[in-house]
């Protein structure tokens, strides 16, 4: 008689059946985090029959060019790393990528995807991308010992975060690890306008032409971000994982950042609730700010090609696949089908607020690109790196925003 064991493993060939050639997946994942969530899925894949190679370039400037390399000599690899947004829709345009299509009982997977990452995805209707992991850049991660030790709440709004600055620096620590990285510094700079004008500033921040009124909103935002680039002892840049380190070893309280901070903290050897708290930053209400990584599948017309491409999405999608992913990689599910993580009480709250059909869900502006996006990043940067008043940023974001 078989074991339950036994029919399980039986099922699980059955359901992926095997490829029979081996494929590439190309990241810019090298972080130990990144390279254990990784694993779950090689391990995944190679227990059903696959073989996985994994490919990781030092960042993703290079990634994208060792791409176009590969793309433009005939051998692109199997599978790559990709963001949603417009580099995807190039990807599409030039017909280098192929359809995510799961035939036979598996096809049903797809439809577990959350229908903002199915949008972002789809073009035409048709899924050109595989999204692998969502991640809530309006995130904040507190040092709990700093906060329990100084007697200090965590706050709720913008203004009781200032206020706590000058406790903080009396105790030689950095209110917050701000990195001049342009991307970071968007990250802190959008969660505190998200914060003083809810979504609507947000939007009109990136997408839309706003009103006179939206320069107030700019002002007082401009305010809170001069006060925390003026309490803080270094304005240079320094890698995300280095923002992890600075919290962990208690230089800084605390950092606004995607949520994938959690396998740093991991590989820290830090725990949540233990060593340090996350929420959604002050004034989020139900509004998340996210992105996410996807992979997108290169054509290849060989059939075993294909068939081991489609046996990777199948084991990204699965839902056993998924949360392992997750407590690994940090962040949220991409499938409404998985439903908690059981070692991330934060990554649990931010996902009740997801499936929350009342919940505002939109795309970070860091997936964004064009001129009006290159030019807010120089402001929030220079300014950063400057001695400019508050009033300057504000009037640099408002030309900025008038640009389409």
């Amino acid at each position: 008689m078989k074991t339950w064991c036994q029919h399980l493993i039986a099922f699980l060939f059955a359901t992926y059946a095997a490829p029979s050639s081996a494929i590439e997946l190309v990241t810019w994942w090298n972080t130990p985090g990144e390279q254990r969530a990784l694993e779950v899925f090689k391990q995944a894949y190679e227990q059903a029959g696959g073989s996985l190679t994994l490919v990781s370039l030092p960042a993703r400037d290079k990634h994208n060019a060792y791409i176009a390399r590969r793309v433009s000599s005939s051998n692109p690899p199997a599978a790559a790393q990709w963001l949603f947004g417009p580099e995807l829709n190039t990807m599409v345009t030039t017909n280098v990528i192929r359809p995510i299509e799961l035939p036979d009982q598996s096809e049903s997977a797809l439809h577990f995807l959350y229908p903002e990452l199915r949008e972002l995805a789809s073009e035409n209707d048709t899924i050109w991308a595989l999204p692998v992991g969502v991640h809530i850049h309006n995130s904040i991660f507190y040092n709990k010992h700093i906060y329990d030790t100084l007697g200090l709440p965590y706050p709720t709004s913008w203004d009781q975060l200032v206020a706590q600055i000058p406790t903080l620096t009396t105790n030689g620590i950095d209110p917050v690890a701000a990195s001049a990285e342009s991307w970071q510094l968007r990250y802190l700079f959008q969660a505190i306008l998200l914060g003083i004008g809810g979504q609507q500033a947000y939007d009109d921040l990136n997408r839309n032409r706003p009103e006179a009124s939206f320069k107030s909103t700019l002002l007082k935002t401009a305010e809170i971000y001069g006060a925390l680039r003026d309490s803080v002892t270094d304005h240079s840049e320094f890698n995300w994982t280095q923002s992890a380190k600075r919290v962990a070893d208690g230089t800084a309280a605390m950092v606004v950042i995607g949520d994938y901070i959690h396998s740093e903290f991991q590989s820290l050897g830090k725990h949540a609730g233990v060593d340090y708290d996350c929420a959604l930053s002050p004034g989020s209400g139900k509004t998340l700010i996210f992105g996410g990584d996807t992979f997108v599948l290169f054509r290849d017309e060989r059939p075993a090609t294909k068939s081991a491409q489609d046996l990777l999405a199948r084991v990204v999608l699965d839902p056993v696949n998924q949360t392992r992913y997750i407590a690994e990689k940090g962040g949220l599910p991409v499938v409404s089908n998985v439903r908690s993580s059981p070692d991330d009480a934060c990554a649990n709250e931010k996902l009740q607020i997801w499936s929350d059909p009342d919940a505002n869900r939109v795309l970070s502006g860091t997936a964004l690109m064009g001129l009006r996006s290159s030019a807010i990043n120089i402001a929030i940067k220079t300014h950063w790196e400057s001695k400019q008043p508050p009033s300057w940023l504000a009037e640099k974001i408002w030309q900025a925003v008038a640009l389409q």
